[in-house]
């Protein structure tokens, strides 16, 4: 499967509407991808999917390998008979529908997911138990590391004070498992119905003619079951801990660059051992999604390596990446792969450019970096190449019209000037049917790029309380949720209109077989 000329939207799915603290695998999604459909997009790009740690980031998981519980729908869980109405109808509802609460999620998830898997019969709980251990193992890896973790008061890995579940010797977690097999047990009951929701949720959207677009962070956190189970697989020293973190020099973002913390991987050991942890993360991977974006992907051909214990990531260092080796095992490993290579980090980096033309992924290009008066600059809509992906923003930027507002005179009026507006326009006026605003969206459908990608937030013309993350903030991050009266404000005929006129609408069914649509 090729990318072809096409539009979608990003949205992750805790940024759903829904009854609860969190969006969640439910009808909404459904619901959202019809939406999509109607408006003829053809793709539905969401973030990682994976449980976060400290920050609430899906880019820092405790797994690459495993699902966010927090996802789980609920009320499917009625359907199955493992809960009740009433289970569910005591539950308060969420104080803001505008912000995901992850810790009054994860108090409501916990306590309804714990119900269910007692209401389970032995006999099916078996059997969901027996499932996720035989065809995920990296999938029961988290479920002894999670159980291990909070027996242990939540610390992390490698404070554990028995030895040898700390260095994941089998001995040491065959006893931990007959001990707490139940606590392992309700691990694997919560992976088991992420997954069979999930995969349902993705067949649901995808018989409606729209492919999901998957997000696959390129590092991995340190308190994590990847780097715990597979330490050879990571630069640690004697002690295990990290030798240098990952980060990236100052940038567009940041001063002082942005010190995202995890763990540099052994490259060399990974090149001897034929790339089976990354084979195995893109097999995974494409089990849940259509196309994947490789985050970073500079970070394959060099990457910036901050000393343990930095402050910030200005004292870092360039090492080089294993570059064309591994993105051929991961082609061999899943030859039907289709990525989209995240190159916003590598402004006029030759290498960086050869690599991903000579692996033919697209690339990607951000609006809103446009505007500085360099001629040359790749994120000028008359620079693309057709083999682009193309953002008003993505989940680190501000949405447009946050943008528009932040912007120095001269930047702005540039911007203005190249959409065919002036300074004298509302420029100011947001909301679903700013002029101003669509016509900066105008600008990248017309474009020669293949696709086009651009937040819901862009498309309802709203401001920076809308934003869900500003790199180089640990905290207050990840939380903007959408509802269903904003939903409803879309300006559809707008879209459908852009996606008709500049040839990229979905045409694999008419919208006349779709229900609801």
């Amino acid at each position: 499967m090729n990318l072809s000329r096409a539009a979608g939207v990003l949205l992750p799915i805790f940024s759903l509407p829904g009854p609860f603290n969190i969006g969640c695998f439910g009808n909404e999604a459904v619901d959202f991808a019809r939406l999509l459909r109607a408006m003829d997009f053809t793709y539905w790009q969401i973030l990682p999917l994976n449980p976060p740690a400290a920050g609430d980031s899906p880019y820092q998981c405790y797994s690459a390998f495993a699902g966010n519980p927090l996802l789980i729908d609920l009320r499917q869980l009625v359907a199955e008979g493992l809960l009740k109405e009433s289970d569910l109808a005591a539950l308060p509802s969420p104080v803001n529908a505008h912000q995901c609460d992850y810790i009054a999620a994860a108090a409501v998830h916990d306590r309804m997911l714990r119900l269910a898997y007692v209401n389970c019969p032995p006999a099916r709980l078996e059997k969901i138990k027996s499932s996720v251990r035989s065809e995920r193992p990296q999938v029961l890896d988290y479920a002894l590391f999670t159980a291990i973790r909070e027996a242990n008061g939540g610390l992390c890995w490698n404070q554990w004070p028995d030895e040898g579940l700390r260095l994941h010797e089998e001995r040491a977690l065959a006893r931990f498992e007959a001990e707490h097999a139940e606590a392992i047990g309700y691990q694997l009951f919560c992976q088991y119905w992420f997954f069979h929701q999930w995969l349902e949720l993705r067949a649901a959207v995808n018989a409606l003619g729209i492919r999901i677009v998957g997000d696959l962070p390129i590092y991995v956190a340190y308190d994590s079951s990847d780097v715990w189970a597979n330490p050879e697989q990571f630069e640690l020293d004697d002690d295990l801990l990290p030798l240098e973190v990952s980060g990236v020099p100052p940038d567009y973002f940041t001063i002082d660059g942005q010190l995202w913390g995890n763990p540099l991987f052994n490259w060399d050991y990974m090149a001897v051992d034929g790339f089976s942890w990354w084979n195995s993360r893109i097999c995974a991977s494409f089990e849940l999604f259509d196309i994947m974006r490789l985050d970073h992907f500079r970070g394959f051909v060099d990457y910036w390596a901050v000393p343990y214990g930095s402050a910030t990531a200005r004292n870092g260092r360039w090492r080089p990446g294993p570059g064309i080796a591994l993105l051929d095992s991961l082609r061999k490993a899943s030859p039907h792969a289709v990525l989209i290579a995240e190159d916003l980090g590598a402004f006029a980096d030759t290498a960086v450019e050869d690599l991903r033309e000579k692996v033919g992924l697209p690339g990607m290009r951000i609006l809103q970096f446009a505007f500085d008066y360099r001629a040359d600059n790749v994120h000028l809509p008359h620079n693309y190449c057709t083999n682009s992906v193309i953002y008003s923003g993505t989940h680190d930027n501000q949405t447009l019209l946050g943008w528009l507002w932040e912007a120095d005179e001269k930047t702005r009026e540039y911007g203005l000037q190249y959409v065919g507006l002036n300074s004298e326009c509302n420029w100011g006026e947001g909301g679903p049917r700013s002029p101003v605003i669509q016509e900066f969206l105008r600008i990248i459908w017309q474009s020669v790029a293949h696709t086009v990608i651009v937040p819901v937030q862009d498309m309802l013309g709203y401001g920076s309380d809308t934003r869900i993350n500003t790199p180089g903030q640990a905290s207050g991050q990840w939380r903007w949720r959408v509802t269903e009266k904003d939903l409803n404000l879309i300006n559809k005929k707008l879209f459908r209109s852009f996606n008709k006129l500049y040839w990229r609408a979905n045409s694999t069914q008419p919208l006349s077989a779709i229900p609801g649509c």
